[in-house]
């Protein structure tokens, strides 16, 4: 097996076929007709260099130089598409991450795929045809629904001819029949809609033998009534093949009525890649670029519920859509708990096969209860904000002896400001410092105080926050280790501007200034004391900032050597709305203002960046933005910005995805503003 390999370093070699462009979509067919698929039009250049000599890194900064922008996001999302669904003839060693995993679902060992039918095309599209079939297919749903016996809603596996065995037979052929009627149903619906259908897939498993719908050509569907239409009818459809099954098998008519039971609730998990989840994106989609999101097989609709670059109106859905989940496992558990008491009624003398749908209800069952924890644990654990402290940092509180002075002496020169000195001079400052353990919300700096000692956080979390005039109290940054703070007091001894308070326990050195200027002075370094700063200022911005302390140094270098501080005082102008973009800006002190339209929108505290709208999206500045305060900004040019995106794709995925985001906010509050 070979091993996995990242995003960055992988090699796409496309099987041989050909690219056919629709619009802002493009297609691309194998040689053989066979196989499709639908991607974003931006994907053209990459496809004609997905020859397997090219590394992704290669591949983006080619694209770049040729084209001048990336969208990251939907490269890497259509890169594992096109792995997913075997249009590589590479792939298994490309590694899975970012949120985005793709289990490879016709390699599963228990699957077996055969390919039956293929594309199939009509002259034209006729979606009024489709509209008039979906009402007609609701309309049937509806008689079927009340014509069934209210005893049969909840669903029972009967004892079919006094044997287990026979009722195992009929779930099987039931399943096969139920699945490939959807299927069928599925497939007519796309020809009908877009005048192409991939056509169906025979697939043998353990739980039937039924044909399966190739469903890509749904993405080329725009009409969101359209749509719902598609996969509310794709829901119901088992409903409506209960009654052929009543004819042909009328003892079974029962076992028929809790199979599509069971298959509704599939169809409207929120855990998997249902057909809930799939109308649910498509309604409260980003836009064109992100519709191919759609094809990875671990979508949810829960990841609705935190959106990156996801509109208001999603967000507003959060509480709902978090009721609907409780509600959807309840149900499900519940439900199989009736189903596995109805077995243990009937399956005294039988007991093989009592075990096998015992198990198999089990199973569902215990599935469903480990993704309500995992998903209570995502959504309720930063509400409660329950303070457990990890193991390493109880014993480094307890163990006074976890810093020793070898360990400081390793790590020390490891920082900006340290790396100056030699070794016998940071000895010396050790010697004359003090490592401290500190409690939870224990004050380290008090605003306002003379600084007079130099602090570096080993261990823990700290909380920086400002008082203000009014009594009221601005949480500035979190800092993280290992990093420094309370370096203005090296060029004087000047008033502290924020309290820093320790979040959990913390194990800080506290290194007197005096004798850090006095070992400056020793070694000639007393005019690099303003590169100390600077070099502590950016390695604090790193190590504090959520988006940016997973960097590389080697990245962390490159950003650092490729931009320039830039020094602002409270009430200057640092962007002008309708100017070209032409930098990147990274907050290192202070916060700002963003300014839509003259009107205040919000703001970005230490920690954070802004510009990389104008430069993503290659449009003019969206808004103009003033430093609140006192405020250092690390200014990255156009060039370097997408020089260190090309070669760090995780950042720039991260770095585009809140652009978006940012741009359809700014938008929607732009308009909302104007209309008020």
């Amino acid at each position: 097996m070979k091993r996995p390999v990242g995003f960055e370093k992988f090699c796409p070699k496309l099987k041989k076929g050909k690219i056919v462009t629709q619009g802002r979509r493009l297609i691309y067919e194998t040689l053989n007709g066979h196989q499709q698929i639908v991607l974003p039009i931006e994907m053209a250049d990459v496809l004609l260099l997905s020859t397997g000599e090219y590394s992704m890194t290669q591949i983006i900064e080619k694209v770049f130089r040729r084209k001048g922008s990336v969208h990251f996001r939907t490269v890497f999302k259509s890169i594992h598409q096109l792995r997913d669904h075997n249009f590589l003839e590479n792939g298994p060693e490309l590694e899975t991450h970012l949120g985005w995993s793709s289990p490879y679902f016709n390699s599963t060992p228990w699957i077996f795929t055969i390919n039956l039918l293929h594309k199939t095309k009509l002259s034209r599209p006729h979606p009024m045809k489709f509209y008039f079939f979906s009402l007609f297919i609701i309309t049937l749903f509806g008689f079927s629904i009340s014509e069934l016996p209210s005893s049969l809603i909840y669903g029972s596996l009967i004892y079919k001819g006094n044997s287990l065995f026979l009722s195992w037979i009929g779930s099987f052929v039931l399943i096969s029949i139920l699945i490939s009627g959807q299927s069928i149903l599925k497939s007519f619906g796309q020809l009908l809609l877009t005048g192409n259908s991939f056509g169906l897939k025979l697939q043998i498993t353990p739980w039937g033998f039924f044909l399966k719908a190739i469903d890509e050509p749904v993405f080329l569907i725009t009409n969101r009534l359209f749509l719902t239409l598609y996969h509310f009818i794709v829901i119901i459809s088992p409903y409506i093949l209960i009654w052929p099954i009543s004819w042909m098998f009328p003892q079974y008519f029962d076992l028929a009525v809790t199979i599509s039971i069971i298959m509704t609730l599939f169809n409207l998990s929120p855990f998997g890649n249902s057909e809930l989840m799939r109308v649910a994106r498509a309604l409260f989609s980003l836009g064109q670029s992100d519709l191919v999101s759609g094809y990875l097989k671990d979508n949810s609709l829960l990841s609705l519920l935190m959106p990156v670059g996801q509109s208001p109106r999603v967000k507003s859905l959060k509480s709902w859509l978090s009721l609907y989940v409780w509600s959807w496992s309840l149900v499900m558990i519940f439900y199989f708990a009736y189903l596995i008491k109805t077995i243990a009624i009937y399956s005294r003398s039988e007991p093989v096969f009592a075990i096998g749908f015992w198990t198999i209800g089990v199973l569902i069952e215990f599935w469903v209860l480990v993704r309500l924890i995992q998903y209570s644990y995502q959504t309720l654990w930063p509400i409660m904000r329950f303070r457990l402290y990890s193991l390493r940092s109880i014993k480094n509180y307890f163990q006074k002896t976890a810093w020793s002075l070898q360990k400081l002496n390793d790590e020390l020169p490891k920082l900006p400001l340290f790396s100056y000195f030699n070794g016998s001079s940071i000895e010396k400052l050790l010697l004359q410092s003090e490592v401290l353990y500190v409690r939870p919300n224990t004050r380290i700096i008090t605003q306002g105080e003379l600084g007079k000692h130099l602090f570096v956080l080993l261990d823990g979390t700290l909380i920086v926050e400002r008082n203000h005039a009014n009594a009221t109290k601005e949480r500035v940054s979190l800092l993280r280790p290992v990093t420094i703070f309370g370096e203005m007091a090296i060029v004087e001894e000047s008033e502290r501007t924020a309290n820093v308070i320790v979040k959990d326990r913390a194990c800080v050195l506290k290194i007197p200034v005096s004798e850090l200027r006095a070992e400056a002075q020793k070694s000639q370094l007393v005019r690099e004391i303003e590169d100390f700063c600077n070099g502590i200022m950016v390695n604090q911005f790193f190590t504090s900032a959520p988006m940016f302390r997973e960097l590389s140094e080697d990245t962390i270098h490159d950003i650092t050597t490729r931009s320039v501080l830039r020094y602002f005082k409270t009430g200057d102008k640092v962007l002008n709305q309708g100017d070209p973009g032409r930098s990147f800006f990274m907050v290192v002190r202070g916060h700002v203002d963003i300014i839509i339209n003259m009107k205040p929108i919000k703001k970005v505290y230490q920690g954070g960046f802004f510009g990389e709208i104008a430069l993503i999206a290659d449009i003019p500045r969206t808004a103009t933005v003033v430093a609140a305060e006192n405020t250092v900004l690390l200014e990255m040019a156009a060039a370097n910005f997408w020089e260190i995106l090309c070669q760090n794709i995780e950042l720039a995925l991260f770095i585009e995805a809140v652009g978006e985001s940012r741009l359809t906010e700014d938008l929607q509050s732009s308009l909302a503003k104007k209309v008020a």
